[in-house]
């Protein structure tokens, strides 16, 4: 399937037709008391592809924007090439029963829903390609992608459906990598997520930070009290319970200027994980984190978003071997990493700061609100297709 051409839609002054207007029909954006669109349609209205497409409005003398407003809209007439109303009905009925119109829908619901405006707009990859654009990808495109020949839908390329090369992204030399865990509960995962990191015999250098998070069960503080005496991990112990997230930040602090990788206590690690993750992370200039499959991470679960458990009743090890075996080498940008298991570049760190424990103190969201203020300012977040966890 080939991409749409660039679409160069230049900013035309538009006449502004008051909500109070009787010819409006009820469910048309002109009438709408309080337009969230603004005058211009949020600049999505493009007059000169309106009068080419509906010849008999050019016909008639009528301004395009108003002809649009009191009779396109009721007609289910489309504002531009890449938003089709009856698609967008058609697509989700949700929409069709409101009523609604579907631009109004899609401006104040859809967009941040990563809906579809067009069968040839693909907006979770637009996102993942561009994540400066999830806010609303259809006004991003219309406004600065098109210009910049941007793809709206994934272009098919042959190599992604060959075998890999097997050529995997070096791990620079020198590097320092620490391991931040935060802990609360659970001897026994807690035993297998660091026994499994420290088991690796290809580990980075660097330190296994844990953070006892105020735990209410003594056996999992008194052995983690063990490992520290023997020197296998640093052990950080909070005065209270302050959250997963604080406890990360902490973690994140003590690692000094060493990138850190942020891991779940409930996780097993492969042999050579930790490699792979900094070698994705290193394989670009400006990439800001990255994570690996799983089995239950949202966005980076195989074999289904909807996470479970490991496919096929297989180990970690074994899923992790295919995945190294089918997939050396090959990372694709997502719009956010997942917090299970996070390779965080210091130098992205310094740049975005740490996470912001006072809004997300409990966890579950801190990733995605890093993860958009590095993208703004430049960082990429990859999925590391070649490492399960």
């Amino acid at each position: 399937m080939m991409p749409f051409e660039p679409i160069a839609i230049e900013p035309a002054p538009v006449q502004h037709i008051p909500s109070s207007k009787k010819d409006s029909p009820d469910q048309s954006l002109g009438n709408q008391s309080a337009d969230p669109l603004g005058d211009d349609l949020g600049g999505c209205f493009d007059r000169d592809w309106y009068v080419r497409h509906y010849p008999d409005v050019a016909a008639a003398g009528m301004d395009p924007l108003r002809h649009y407003l009191t009779h396109g809209v009721a007609e289910n007439r489309d504002p531009n090439p890449l938003f089709q109303s009856s698609y967008y009905l058609d697509q989700y009925p949700d929409v069709a029963a409101s009523q609604m119109n579907p631009l109004l829908h899609y401006f104040e619901f859809g967009a941040a829903e990563l809906r579809n405006p067009h069968p040839r707009f693909d907006a979770a990859y637009y996102a993942a390609e561009h994540p400066e654009a999830a806010q609303n990808p259809l006004l991003f495109h219309l406004r600065i992608g098109a210009r910049r020949g941007f793809a709206t839908e994934r272009i098919v390329n042959i190599r992604d459906y060959l075998p890999s090369d097997g050529k995997l992204p070096e791990c620079p030399a020198g590097l320092t990598v620490d391991v931040v865990i935060p802990v609360y509960r659970g001897l026994n995962q807690t035993r297998r997520c660091i026994n499994s990191v420290l088991a690796d015999p290809d580990r980075v250098p660097g330190r296994l930070i844990v953070i006892d998070d105020r735990s209410p069960e003594p056996k999992l503080s008194a052995w983690l009290d063990r490992m520290a005496a023997r020197g296998a991990i640093i052990l950080l112990r909070n005065k209270r319970n302050r959250g997963f997230v604080a406890s990360a930040n902490r973690g994140i602090q003590a690692a000094g200027e060493n990138d850190i990788v942020l891991l779940n206590s409930d996780t097993e690690v492969p042999e050579g994980w930790l490699r792979r993750l900094a070698g994705q992370a290193y394989a670009e200039p400006r990439i800001g984190s990255v994570s690996p499959f799983s089995n239950n991470a949202t966005i980076c679960s195989y074999p289904g978003f909807e996470g479970g458990p490991l496919a096929l009743g297989r180990s970690v090890a074994e899923l992790d071997a295919a995945c190294r075996a089918v997939n050396a080498g090959r990372a694709v940008d997502v719009p956010t990493t997942v917090g299970f298991c996070m390779y965080i570049r210091r130098d992205c760190l310094r740049d975005a700061g740490p996470f912001d424990e006072q809004m997300f103190r409990r966890g579950y969201g801190e990733e995605n609100d890093f993860c958009m203020r590095s993208a703004s300012l430049g960082w990429r977040h990859r999925l590391a297709c070649d490492t399960f966890v």
